[in-house]
Order: C-alpha cells, then sequence, then structure tokens
C-alpha cells in the first residue's frame, strides 16, 4: 500500500512539474520561458549587436536529423565581405580564442558556405519564412544554433554576447537559430 501511494504521490508531482512537462513536450508555454531566460532581449544587446531571432523549418530540421542530426550549439561566423571564417560545433573553452582569431585572421573556409544559403532556411518567430536581414552595415554575421534543453547551448550565449559586447569596434549582427519549437511540435505530432 506504502509503494502505490508513494508512486501516486512521484506521479502527481512530476505532472505538475514544468520542466517534466517541456521534456515530455507537453507544455507551450515553458519553452517561451527557457528561451526567454537563456536568449537575451534585443533591446538589452549592447549597441554594437544587433539580434535577429529565427527558428529552424520543419524541413530542414529533417534534413539534418537525416544527415546525421543537428550538434548544439553550432555556430558559423561570416565577415562582411561574405567570407565564411569559422565554422564550430559544440562548445569549448578555446572557442573565444577561436572567434577572435577568425575575425582577425581574415583566412576563409573551404566549401562556399553563405549567410543566404543558411536564411533561406530559417523561419521568423511566428512560423513565417524569414525575410533576408539587413546585414548590409554589418562588419561581422554570427549565426549560432541553439535550443533551450542545451546546456553548452546557454555557455554559447552568454560568452558569444560578452565577446561581442567587449568589441565595440566591429558592428555584428547575431542570428539565433533556435531549434527548439520545431523539434518539440515535431515530437508532440509524433507521439499522437
Amino acid at each position: 500500500m506504502n509503494l502505490a501511494a508513494a508512486l501516486l504521490a512521484l506521479t502527481l508531482l512530476q505532472t505538475a512539474d514544468p520542466s517534466s512537462q517541456a521534456e515530455a513536450g507537453v507544455a507551450l508555454d515553458v519553452t517561451d520561458a527557457a528561451r526567454r531566460s537563456r536568449l537575451p532581449p534585443a533591446d538589452q544587446m549592447p549597441p554594437n549587436v544587433r539580434l535577429v531571432e529565427t527558428e529552424l523549418s520543419r524541413r530542414r530540421l529533417h534534413q539534418l536529423e537525416s544527415l546525421g542530426g543537428l550538434r548544439l550549439p553550432r555556430m558559423d561566423v561570416f565577415l562582411a565581405d561574405g567570407s565564411h571564417v569559422l565554422h564550430s560545433v559544440g562548445w569549448s573553452y578555446r572557442l573565444p580564442w577561436r572567434f577572435s582569431a577568425a575575425l582577425t585572421g581574415h583566412k576563409a573556409l573551404p566549401g562556399g558556405l553563405t549567410v543566404d544559403g543558411l536564411v533561406g532556411f530559417l523561419n521568423d518567430k511566428n512560423g513565417q519564412p524569414l525575410a533576408r536581414p539587413d546585414i548590409a552595415d554589418a562588419d561581422v554575421v554570427v549565426v549560432l544554433y541553439w535550443a533551450a534543453w542545451c546546456g553548452p547551448c546557454g555557455t554559447a550565449l552568454t560568452e558569444m554576447r560578452k565577446l561581442m559586447a567587449a568589441d565595440d569596434s566591429r558592428k555584428f549582427v547575431w542570428i539565433a537559430i533556435e531549434a527548439d519549437s520545431v523539434k518539440q511540435n515535431v515530437q508532440r505530432q509524433t507521439l499522437r
């Protein structure tokens, strides 16, 4: 009898806990709260940083999943001339150094990845295709894939904001691509 009562109490506690609901893909507002807690609001950005909040389109997420998955955080950095100077997957204590070196080294990576190639797969926060962000006045474009459930993503968001704020000689456009809501919606529809 005591075991059954303990299991019932544990079940009731878990259903009332928003974090377990979010893991199960039940609570929609938890994703919004997590997004707000991880990604600083645009009005709190340093004056040299313009934030563009986006979401990954469902089609692109499926493509990435079929190619082995989307590892987070993922970051691509482009200079004003369009050259792709940094690609990073995961978080490392060396990433701030690599970011600074990429901005000063001006050595383009092979592969031909462009900002326009990435932006074509993005949606705005309302799920509509994203119009190309105005990056003409930017010295550096930082594209960062992240998710609220990803611990290293929180570190990446915080550290990148600090790095960009410290370098006030450059104008940054920060395109933050959230993979959360699409993935949770796909999981939710799959469970039905």
